[in-house]
């Protein structure tokens, strides 16, 4: 792992300073598979349409909700169904996820 200094440029010993850091959240500083999973489950089941976890990682995991809902909810807005699904995921998420090993000390680290 590389050295973070705090100063541009370079840091002690020759090691690249860091401006930023981006993070593609989910899989990398925490796993939310399993509320999104939950949430698709229900948003789906309120709305008449019932399918299984399998379902979902078939059809549905690593794909975008805009493509996913014309599948399930043809005669629904995708861009509402978007809107609502992901509202729902954020309100579920609140607390609810914990940081993957190591993500919190890399955060902390880099600042």
């Amino acid at each position: 792992m590389g050295t973070l200094s705090r100063q541009p440029g370079r840091g002690q010993g020759g090691a690249v300073t860091l401006k930023a850091l981006l993070f593609d959240i989910d899989g990398t500083l925490v796993d939310s598979d399993p509320i999104h999973i939950d949430v698709f489950l229900e948003f789906l089941a309120v709305r008449g349409v019932t399918i299984t976890q399998a379902d979902y990682m078939e059809r549905i995991h690593g794909r975008r909700n805009i493509e996913t809902f014309p599948e399930f909810l043809p005669h629904e807005d995708p861009r509402e169904m978007d809107l609502a699904k992901e509202a729902a995921y954020r309100e579920r998420l609140g607390d609810q996820v914990e940081p993957l090993p190591g993500a919190r000390d890399l955060i902390i680290r880099a600042k």
